[in-house]
């Protein structure tokens, strides 16, 4: 007898694309805090400043914890949905050695 098919978590999905926007908004957050010592280094030319690099200054603290908060919620929900509806109906996957 085949197998039903498992339907995809989708918790999943939001862990994934959360953590994707997170490792950008981290990697901007620390490029814009380098960049920001390094703008007051002697002889360094100003510029100035992009409106990413403007929000970040402002907000990018509290993005990075609502991110990081999300990641949590996320996972706790894949955990939690992956106990509830998957298993077979055999019941759950244990490692017979």
């Amino acid at each position: 007898m085949a197998k039903p098919k498992r339907s995809i978590n989708p918790f999943y999905v939001l862990v994934v694309l959360v953590g994707i926007v997170f490792v950008v908004t981290a990697s901007a957050y620390g490029m814009m805090s380098f960049l920001e010592i390094r703008r007051f280094t002697p002889g360094t030319p100003q510029t100035e400043d992009s409106p990413l690099w403007v929000y970040l200054r402002a907000e990018g603290g509290t993005l990075l914890i609502w991110e990081v908060l999300i990641l949590v919620a996320g996972t706790v929900g894949a955990l939690t949905w992956d106990s509830w509806f998957g298993q077979d109906e055999e019941g759950p996957v244990t490692d017979t050695k």
